[in-house]
């Protein structure tokens, strides 16, 4: 996998280029600090960081030439998968967290370079569709009908292993959101560890 990600550490000041109020993940909020886009190849094995770009919040630089190239985490990341595939690297998909797979424009370049993706989305992102159907893919997996392990009907059972070595066992299936779906050329996928009640943390 090509798994594109971003880190931010704190910095004080704001004479160091890049610095700025913005989200940093070490911390889990916004505060003065340098972030940087990065691509890693993985595998089952080993992993292998690959490349790192530094973002500029915008209007860090207002009224300069940095402020007209300024570019989003998104593009950036576009900019590192395009370094990877130059380089003549290998892999089966691009994998990224919510804030790249809720990125539109972001999920249309990789389907129209016909790259293939895995990408997370938030459970509240929204879609147009008719007023009868779903418009969320939390409302898309309440929809599907659980009665209990004995007729999953649309759910597999998934058994997860996790680093540390213990396993736990998962539910998954197809979501029909707009123009995602099973028969379609995309697919999403819910995962939850109760397919009943859905757990906010846990799906």
């Amino acid at each position: 996998m090509l798994v594109i990600d971003d880190t931010g550490d704190r910095k004080s000041g704001r004479h160091t280029t890049h610095v700025g109020r913005q989200y940093l993940g070490s911390v889990g909020k916004v505060d003065q600090g340098i972030v940087a886009v990065t691509s890693l190849w993985a595998d089952d094995r080993l992993y292998y960081p690959l490349h790192v770009e530094p973002y500029t919040p915008k209007g860090r630089g207002a009224g300069n030439e940095e402020a007209a190239a300024f570019r989003s985490k998104p593009q950036i990341a576009l900019a590192l998968i395009d370094a990877a595939l130059e380089m003549g690297v290998e892999f089966r998909a691009v994998v990224a967290d919510s804030f790249y797979g809720d990125n539109l424009t972001l999920e249309g370049e990789l389907s129209a370079a016909e790259v293939p993706y895995l990408l997370a989305v938030k459970p509240s992102r929204g879609l147009w569709a008719p007023v009868k159907e779903a418009h969320t893919p939390a409302e898309a997996a309440r929809r599907l009908r659980w009665a209990g392990q004995g007729k999953p009907r649309g759910w597999t059972r998934v058994e997860r292993e996790f680093r540390d070595g213990h396993g736990e066992r998962w539910w998954a299936a197809d979501l029909r959101l707009g123009s995602y779906g099973p028969d379609r050329s995309i697919r999403m996928v819910v995962a939850t560890t109760d397919p009943e009640t859905l757990p906010e943390l846990s799906t």
